[in-house]
């Protein structure tokens, strides 16, 4: 969007639509005065800058669970010896609180790494990640220490790691992408039904980790495939490029509307089509 203020008048010269690569750019306006004196232009461009190689979280991602009934995310159940058991947590940075029925504190909010964690006296909790958290800079898994005291000399400690498991979109240009210390899931949606790809870009997943549960999801791309083993290997290739893995897909398979294009290339690993699907690594049915 594109505002020419003449005087107290706006002029409104939509450029919705315009997409452009990365680089320098001039817009130029050109103009007739029909007033007396000098005339003085005053351009505002209005823009959306898309960032190719830095994903970051957005809206509410929430973690839920319990730490004593086996719900949190280890899976271990704590027991409370007594009702008047005190629960002390912290987190990131210094963020602590204790929890004392005997002093009506009952809830409270202790600052992670990325988010923050709701917990409440009976052992339920609410972690929210943070909005905006770069995916590259989660490195490590955020994990919360506790310690309970039955006021008889009893005290015992554990942690609370959250479990999450973050997803990235593909877009339609040529994305690279860092992932998490956590388990990620590369998604690929089908933008372009005409298009080899779906109208995804060709990528490329710097970090991709099958020990940490790295995924791609390709299965919006593949059409007309019988969801048989014997026949995947006509809708998705796997090679290996130098140090690299790419990934390629026929999204007809053996029709002819369609031919093997690139999709993704991960690189520093080795791996084939059958490492992928093991694990689910690859996620090819819906």
């Amino acid at each position: 969007m594109a505002n020419i203020t003449l005087g107290s008048a706006t002029v409104t010269v939509n450029l919705s639509g315009l997409e452009l690569d990365a680089g320098t750019y001039t817009l130029n306006f050109t103009g007739t005065n029909t007033l007396a004196g000098a005339a003085t232009i005053t351009p505002r461009v209005i823009g959306t800058t898309v960032d190719l190689d830095n994903f970051e979280t957005s809206g509410t991602h929430t973690v839920l669970g319990n730490i004593f009934d086996g719900s949190d995310a280890a899976g271990a159940m704590d027991q409370l010896n007594t009702v008047n058991t005190r629960l002390s947590i912290s987190g990131y940075n210094g963020s602590a609180a204790t929890l004392d029925a005997a002093a009506n504190t009952t809830s409270a909010t202790i600052q992670g790494h990325y988010g923050t964690l709701q917990i409440n006296l009976d052992g339920a909790y609410t972690y929210t990640l943070n909005n905006g958290v770069a995916m590259s800079s989660i490195t490590s898994k955020e994990v919360f220490t506790y310690q309970l005291d039955d006021k008889m000399g009893h005290t015992d400690s554990a942690t609370l790691t959250i479990d999450m498991a973050p997803q990235i979109v593909s877009t339609n240009q040529n994305d690279v992408l860092i992932g998490s210390a956590y388990g990620d899931t590369l998604i690929y949606h089908l933008l372009n039904g005409a298009d080899a790809t779906g109208g995804n870009g060709v990528d490329r997943w710097q970090n991709f980790s099958t020990a940490q549960g790295d995924k791609i999801d390709i299965h919006e791309l593949l059409t007309g495939w019988d969801h048989q083993a014997a026949t995947l290997g006509n809708f998705v290739q796997v090679h290996t490029s130098g140090a690299n893995t790419v990934i390629s897909v026929d999204r007809d398979g053996t029709g002819s509307a369609f031919k093997s294009t690139d999709l993704v290339t991960l690189e520093n690993v080795q791996l084939t089509l059958n490492d992928l699907l093991q694990n689910n690594h690859l996620i090819t049915s819906g």
